[in-house]
């Protein structure tokens, strides 16, 4: 936190010299900068679901497991039950970014982050054809 502070009052600042606190800034400056690259760097890959209700949630939601073959399975959250039926969706190829830090949902952990196309309150899932291997990367 500290370093940061100093960091955020020299950028203000536009001071150069930062004394003995530079190392510190140096130090912050390269981490924030290395968690913008691996913002940047989204990898996408296509997998099978596997769907059941949350139980327990605010709002109706799934829990997904999807399959992405050599990646294992992984699991996500969505709020689609408004457009998505669960006979729907099971056995369904999906698209998904696959290199996001976890996020906790209740109790359940997503690992990755199944893309859709948002419409107003509706959601289009993305999907490839069931000819597609599980865990093909989307470029």
């Amino acid at each position: 936190r500290r370093g940061r502070a100093l960091l955020r009052r020299a950028r203000r600042r536009r001071v150069q010299d930062l004394g003995q606190h530079a190392p510190v800034a140096k130090a912050v400056e390269r981490r924030e900068e290395g968690a913008r690259r691996q913002r940047q760097r989204v990898d996408g890959e296509d997998g099978t679901l596997e769907v059941e209700l949350l139980d327990r949630a605010r709002r109706p939601a799934y829990v997904l497991r999807i399959d992405f073959g050599p990646l294992g399975i992984l699991k996500s959250t969505s709020q689609i039950t408004v457009d998505h039926s669960r006979e729907d969706l099971i056995g369904r190829k999906v698209v998904a970014v696959v290199n996001l830090p976890p996020k906790q949902v209740g109790r359940h952990t997503s690992r990755c982050l199944v893309l859709g196309a948002v419409h107003g309150p509706h959601v289009g899932l993305l999907s490839v054809p069931d000819t597609v291997p599980d865990g093909t990367r989307i470029h």
